[in-house]
């Protein structure tokens, strides 16, 4: 780690707290004789020498940009992945400057991951792999909150050739699900983007990182100011790292195996059916169990992200349509 100022000390602070590195494997580059006591007490191998990092295999860059030429001589090139934390710094110049030879992240934390309540931009550069993306990701997750958005679809009996989006007949659900177990749905009454994203904007915080697929509604997410990645089933990617939507993907299988027994429910108890997966979901984490005396669709949803979701939390929100009448897709 070079540099340990205000957002560099942030972010070795949670990778620590996170214990997501052991401390005598960290070592700690920073001219400010206090900034390098702090982290000693911690454990880490502290200098205010370059060279001793000169072998790392992950260095991160949280120095003034117009300091990235001397701080690349002074480590020199076996550098094996460098992550910046350097605004305005093109991951290619890093490239450069380390001599070609290195896999370079670039990330753009906001100011609120000094509070471990930000959103942080994650960007693969030169030579770096889906792998390193994933795992500064999982380095930075620990300043604030990421999101998925999927949708799903619960059908009626199938009409031949129309699946999915295009099928006839569906009540559409938009869920939001937390990875470490609560669950929100709501009716909705299309897939459309203003629909969508006037949900997102009003049950999730800006400071958290949206995770989808490639459906058009989610376009623009960024505008808002949520950090916003990608899985693209269409070419068959349903995982890159922690880039992935697969807790809501498990909700939605759960939750129609449920509605299958059935053979088909009324739209007007639709809702109520819904209450029971997203029951089961709260009861598997300690926190969820302390919520089951809320039974209501909405009232969950404010048990999953009070108005406006907790931040540091990685959420999955995700359409998902419903019949009423009928067998389940």
């Amino acid at each position: 780690m070079v540099g340990v100022g205000n957002m560099g000390g942030a972010v070795l602070s949670g990778v620590l707290d996170a214990g997501l590195v052991p401390a005598a494997e960290v070592g700690v580059v920073d001219l400010a004789p206090e900034r390098r006591a702090e982290f000693a007490k911690r454990g880490c191998q502290v200098s205010e020498d370059l060279k001793s990092l000169a072998n790392a295999k992950t260095t991160v860059l949280a120095v003034k940009p117009w300091l990235v030429d001397e701080v690349a001589s002074g480590l020199g090139a076996t550098q094996e992945r460098v992550v910046s934390v350097m605004a305005g710094v093109p991951a290619s110049t890093l490239h450069r400057a380390f001599g070609g030879g290195c896999r370079v992240v670039r990330t753009m934390p906001n100011t609120p991951c000094l509070l471990r309540q930000g959103v942080t931009g994650i960007a693969g550069g030169p030579g770096s792999s889906p792998e390193d993306v994933a795992y500064v990701a999982k380095m930075f997750r620990e300043l604030g909150g990421v999101v998925e958005v999927d949708e799903s679809f619960f059908g009626a009996r199938r009409v031949k050739g129309k699946r999915g989006r295009g099928a006839y007949g569906k009540t559409i659900v938009f869920g939001i699900f937390e990875r470490d177990g609560q669950v929100y749905t709501e009716i909705v009454s299309d897939c459309s983007r203003p629909t969508l994203q006037g949900i997102i904007r009003g049950r999730v915080d800006p400071s958290t990182v949206v995770n989808s697929d490639g459906w058009r509604g989610y376009n623009g997410l960024v505008d808002l100011g949520y950090g916003h990645f990608r899985v693209d089933h269409s070419r068959d990617e349903f995982a890159r790292g922690s880039v992935h939507i697969n807790g809501i993907e498990g909700f939605w299988g759960m939750a129609k195996v449920r509605l299958a027994k059935f053979k088909g429910v009324p739209k007007h108890t639709f809702h109520l059916h819904l209450k029971e997966p997203i029951q089961r979901v709260a009861s598997r984490t300690a926190e969820g169990a302390a919520h089951l005396g809320c039974v209501d669709v909405e009232l969950a949803g404010e048990l999953v992200v009070g108005g406006v979701a907790r931040k540091g939390v990685l959420i999955c929100l995700r359409r998902c349509v419903g019949v009423a009448d009928g067998y389940l897709d």
